[in-house]
């Protein structure tokens, strides 16, 4: 969904929508269910953002 929505984005943009995404990844709480899968997508965000970079 979110590939469909970059198309005709600027750089800084999708940066700025990743590092919201990032924002809010890192507010999940440890020993919580959804704990492990968001490490994953927040590392994966980080590297999307520093591949923009």
């Amino acid at each position: 969904m979110l590939a469909q929505n970059l198309e005709g984005m600027e750089r800084n943009q999708i940066a700025s929508l990743l590092q919201d995404i990032i924002n809010d990844l890192e507010k999940v709480q440890p020993n919580t269910t959804s704990y492990a899968r968001a490490r994953e997508m927040l590392r994966s965000a980080n590297q999307k953002l520093a591949q923009l970079k």
